[in-house]
C-alpha cells in the first residue's frame, strides 16, 4: 500500500549554511527536517524546535559531511571513512547526538 504525502514550507531560522537535510518522523507519522550546518563546530539543527540549541556532535573524529535519519532518535552521519550510529540525548542542559558505535566503513 503506497502513502501519500504533502510537500510544505518549514521555516528554520539557521545560523550558518546547509552541509546536508534529512527527514524525522515519530511514530504517528509526522515529520519534521534536521540540518546538518556547515564548518565547525558540527551541529544539527531540529526545524521542530528552532527554540532550542543546536544538538552538537560531540567526539566528532573528522569532519561530518552528511547525515540520515534512523528514526525520530537516531541519526548516520559520515564521518571520514566512517558511518556513525549517533543517539539524540540532553546532557547538562545541552543538546547532542551522542556517538554510540561506527556501523559501516565508505569505500575510497
Amino acid at each position: 500500500q503506497t502513502q501519500t504525502f504533502n510537500l510544505q514550507l518549514w521555516p528554520c531560522d539557521l545560523t550558518r549554511r546547509i552541509a546536508d537535510i534529512t527527514v524525522t518522523c515519530d511514530g504517528n507519522g509526522a515529520c519534521q527536517p534536521l540540518v546538518l550546518l556547515q564548518g565547525q563546530p558540527s551541529e544539527v539543527v531540529d526545524c521542530a524546535n528552532t527554540n532550542e540549541a543546536p544538538f552538537t556532535l560531540p567526539q566528532v573524529a573528522a569532519h561530518v559531511e552528511r547525515m540520515a535519519s534512523w528514526n525520530s532518535t537516531r541519526i548516520l552521519t559520515i564521518e571520514g571513512r566512517d558511518v556513525l550510529l549517533r543517539s539524540r540525548a540532553q546532557v547538562n542542559d545541552g543538546n547532542l547526538f551522542r556517538a554510540l558505535w561506527p556501523i559501516a566503513e565508505v569505500p575510497q
